[in-house]
């Protein structure tokens, strides 16, 4: 069942991905020359869009129906890891179900988006962007133009302000527990803000093992290789450009996949287990 969640939060991604390249498809607002062509592209592309804008909330919709239908039955108990804590759902009730349903969709789209900002950041400098780039930062709009400070707060800001807003919704689902106060949702929020986070270590990683692969190995010219250089090089001119490259072997890339994953996954998880071993949680309740 998991599975077939995480496909379904994919397919709901992709949906609110297409409907949102609609709005910047230059042939839609092309100025079409005879008035047949005024009327049939313009009906067509309302018709796609509200086609599009249904089929996400039906998609959640049908899904909760499945998962209570068939999770309840075979006791299956959803978790969504965010870092700090791991969620459990139920889905013996449809509205739970229904909860589960849009906050585990809810959560894969802001990670994907939160990904797509910190891309658009690391590359914040190129000027002349690759296919691929472009198409990132067209999916962001204009937080793609707005200053790097802007840009890098307002992803931390927003996930806070976004767990706060759901917070309600998870506590009558039995999910997190009555908020006692003001300072307890904001806590969580900041813990639920460095998990998201933490997902880096799962993007930066693999665009640099794949930089590695295309640096040794000739894989075409292609805008998507051309999108992992770029993107690779952006991330490694904070290491020392000598010291670290040989004349058959650059070192940077593993050194800093190993930075990463220090930073983003040991360090947290050893404070974690040091926070398990004296009793505490780290998650406020």
């Amino acid at each position: 069942m998991s599975l077939i969640d995480s496909i379904l939060n994919l397919a709901g991604l992709l949906l609110w991905l297409n409907w949102r390249s609609l709005h910047f498809d230059p042939l839609a607002s092309r100025k079409p020359a005879t008035l047949i062509g005024t009327l049939k592209p313009a009906t067509a592309a309302k018709a796609r869009r509200w086609m599009i804008l249904v089929s996400l909330p039906a998609l959640l919709f049908f899904r909760a129906l499945l998962y209570w239908q068939i999770g309840a039955p075979a006791d299956w108990l959803p978790k969504l890891d965010l870092g700090a804590v791991v969620l459990v759902f139920r889905v013996d009730q449809f509205g739970y179900a229904a909860v589960f349903s849009a906050f585990s969709f809810l959560r894969f789209a802001a990670v994907a988006f939160f990904w797509f900002a910190a891309l658009c950041i690391v590359n914040r400098r190129v000027l002349d962007p690759d296919p691929l780039l472009r198409l990132l930062r067209l999916q962001l709009g204009r937080f793609a133009q707005a200053p790097l400070v802007i840009q890098i707060l307002f992803p931390l800001i927003g996930a806070v302000l976004f767990w706060a807003a759901l917070h309600p919704l998870l506590s009558w689902a039995q999910t997190v527990g009555g908020a006692r106060s003001a300072s307890q949702v904001l806590i969580q929020g900041l813990l639920v803000t460095a998990g998201l986070l933490t997902t880096l270590k799962l993007l930066f990683p693999v665009l640099l093992l794949l930089h590695m692969l295309s640096s040794y190995v000739y894989l075409g010219k292609n805008p998507f290789w051309d999108f992992i250089t770029i993107t690779a090089r952006n991330l490694l001119w904070v290491l020392p450009a000598k010291g670290l490259r040989t004349s058959r072997f650059d070192f940077a890339p593993l050194v800093a996949i190993v930075l990463i994953l220090l930073v983003l996954h040991t360090v947290p998880t050893i404070a974690l287990k040091l926070l398990a071993n004296h009793g505490v949680t780290g998650w406020p309740e």
